[in-house]
């Protein structure tokens, strides 16, 4: 049977059932968030540019992240509706900030790396002693 699943960022709705289901974010969309949450962090302030984010997060290209940027902020103009990222206008550009939800699924996005990792490397080991 078809199920519609609402995709948000990094959440999902299942309309029939009425619970939330993880979805996976892509590394780029991940990677603009962390950078956004860092550039706060370092800047000590409540939103901040695209151009600050590429001063204060290190290795991000501005094409890219500025495209990232922007398909995070249709899904949150048009699906999301304000869960993970917050959008101001600013005199020249859009300012963008993370919220308290958006900073728990970051979170528990790193927890699950971090497992993930932890796992490749108990298997990886494992090989390699039962071939020695």
């Amino acid at each position: 049977m078809y199920v519609p699943i609402l995709f948000q960022l990094g959440w999902g709705f299942n309309f029939l059932s009425g619970e939330k289901i993880m979805i996976e974010l892509t590394n780029r969309k991940l990677q603009a968030i962390l950078g956004l949450a860092l550039a706060l962090k370092r800047k000590r302030v409540k939103f901040c540019t695209v151009k600050d984010i590429i001063d204060n997060a290190p290795n991000m290209a501005e094409n890219w992240l500025y495209g990232a940027l922007v398909s995070l902020c249709k899904e949150e103009m048009y699906v999301n509706r304000g869960h993970t990222l917050n959008i101001a206008k600013g005199k020249t550009e859009n300012c963008y900030s993370v919220t308290d939800s958006g900073m728990d699924f970051i979170r528990m996005h790193i927890r699950q790396m971090q497992e993930n990792s932890l796992e490749l490397l108990r298997e990886y080991h494992e090989k390699v002693n039962s071939n020695i």
